[in-house]
């Protein structure tokens, strides 16, 4: 299962990353409170679907048709429908299903079931779709550019409180709540609510309930 040993987008060499810019660009180094409902839903690039982005950061560079390409991108969707996903050429990605019907996917010609809070990992360039109507199914997304780095995904507990910071050699950390149980500096977190640390502060979590954390680790020499 995906708790005992998550997928990860593996970090590239430096030399692989020439292609990016030096520094992703972003603001400076906070932890950031981002709320479900201060989130505006936007189409997918192929118009099958919407997604909502948590956070991001961009390189720099021109790519995709799409002006300035991203480094990395957590993002929920919903998937309520069967609909083919976008393509992302040079991007690796992250799935974790939201809800308890999970997601019915074939990939790359296979069928794929992939259960709520279970990752698949997957490259961009694959031929990805979902193959189930299911009404209010949504998913979590960790996107890298792998000439940038790699990631990680995985469902995470806080039982009373956990402490949460990020490591030596990660870029970022995003912590999705996936409960409505759990309090960050007393204020209530709603399901969908994100906290995104990109310097060294800790974020103390109180509460009981789980949360999806997304990790990216820049590519070193």
């Amino acid at each position: 299962r995906a708790l005992d040993r998550p997928p990860r987008l593996p970090p590239r060499r430096a030399a692989d990353r020439g292609r990016v810019a030096r520094r992703a660009r972003r603001g400076p180094g906070a932890v950031i409170l981002r709320r479900q409902r201060d989130r505006t839903p936007v189409a997918w690039r192929n118009g099958a679907g919407v997604t909502e982005e948590v956070a991001a950061a961009r390189t720099g560079r021109i790519g995709d048709g799409e002006g300035d390409r991203i480094a990395w991108r957590v993002s929920i969707a919903t998937v309520d429908k069967a609909a083919p996903f976008s393509r992302f050429d040079g991007i690796d990605r992250l799935l974790m299903p939201l809800t308890p019907a999970g997601i019915h996917l074939r990939l790359s010609g296979a069928a794929r079931d992939v259960s709520q809070f279970d990752v698949v990992a997957f490259p961009g360039e694959a031929d990805v779709a979902s193959i189930e109507d299911a009404p209010g199914a949504r998913d979590l997304n960790l996107m890298v550019d792998r000439a940038f780095g790699g990631g990680q995904l995985v469902r995470s507990y806080v039982t009373g409180a956990r402490t949460l910071r990020r490591r030596a050699g990660q870029e970022v950390v995003v912590v999705v709540a996936l409960c409505p149980t759990l309090r960050y500096r007393g204020e209530q977190l709603e399901e969908g609510d994100a906290i995104v640390v990109d310097d060294d502060r800790t974020v103390i979590l109180s509460g009981y309930g789980s949360v999806a954390e997304a990790t990216v680790v820049r590519a070193t020499g």
